[in-house]
């Protein structure tokens, strides 16, 4: 590999590492891609995938993903960073569910991914029996470990077992120094302990500088979480404006709730993108928050 595309990777590797990551990444990327062989580009694309994808600009992190796969056809990453624009996007569940079951036959390096997915998916139409039983596939899968376990029993409401699950997960990162992942257990973490009572307000300045200024979902988790434990609305709002641009219909109801849960409003806005999503236990929940308004 030349020197430009090992400077590449290293800056690829710099995107999980730390806050500055994604712009060191597009300033390299632009300074080097002229004398780029065909590694060096597919690392570009793979690297700029990843990063539009965290900006929240899914339609660029596709493109890219595409042009990678078009030098390394067989990329196990960029197969599943589309699958999981898909995820975390617009697509309906059915049909994020029916492919990462037809990703656990093909029993390739995209299993891991697959049992992510099917866990998600469960969850999304209420069914928390069998997205534990692929969380515990998916952990038992994985070299390592991430914050699918706490987000779901987030989900699930749980919130004791997600801030227990989640605040050792982000002790093994931050001593990893994985900062990327991190921030999102992090995030996980300072929720748990919001819906629990207690004030986030550490965990919230931790995640502050652990977050990529790029990074469109932890910003607005950022000043959901922040507007939430103040009751502030106006910080939910900027979070609700920094995520209504994207496809990420879970990530933006979520923050609508926060609002609801702060000003009394944002349950039918989250009602109508989980109903779009197919997040039946999203619209199930939003819905119990509407009827009690009404009969309040």
């Amino acid at each position: 590999m030349d020197a430009d595309a090992s400077a590449l990777e290293a800056a690829l590797d710099g995107q999980i590492r730390g806050p500055a990551g994604i712009a060191a990444f597009f300033e390299l990327a632009a300074r080097v891609r002229p004398d780029l062989d065909a590694r060096g580009l597919y690392l570009l694309h793979r690297g700029s995938a990843r990063a539009y994808g965290i900006a929240g600009d899914s339609e660029r992190a596709r493109a890219e993903a595409q042009r990678a796969l078009e030098l390394v056809p067989d990329d196990v990453y960029c197969t599943s960073l589309l699958a999981n624009l898909d995820l975390e996007g617009a697509a309906p569940v059915f049909v994020c569910l029916r492919r990462a079951q037809d990703m656990v036959r093909r029993d390739d390096g995209l299993t891991g991914f697959a049992l992510q997915s099917l866990a998600e998916c469960h969850a999304m139409l209420g069914r928390f029996q069998e997205a534990g039983s692929y969380v515990a596939q998916y952990e038992a899968h994985m070299p390592f470990p991430t914050e699918l376990r706490p987000r779901l029993e987030l989900m699930a409401g749980d919130a004791v077992a997600a801030e227990d699950s989640a605040g050792a997960l982000v002790e093994e990162q931050e001593r990893a120094g994985d900062l990327g992942h991190g921030a999102e257990s992090l995030a996980v973490l300072a929720r748990a302990v919001l819906l629990q009572g207690r004030d986030p307000s550490a965990l919230l300045a931790k995640l502050e500088s652990w977050l990529a200024p790029e990074d469109v979902w932890g910003q607005a988790q950022l000043r959901s979480l922040r507007g939430r434990a103040a009751g502030d609305a106006a910080l939910v709002r900027e979070a609700v404006e920094l995520l209504e641009p994207t496809e990420y219909l879970n990530a933006r109801a979520e923050v609508q709730l926060d609002l609801f849960a702060v000003a009394g409003e944002g349950a039918d806005r989250a009602l109508s993108l989980y109903e779009r999503k197919g997040n039946d236990f999203g619209a199930r929940l939003a819905s119990e928050l509407l009827e009690r308004r009404e009969q309040a």
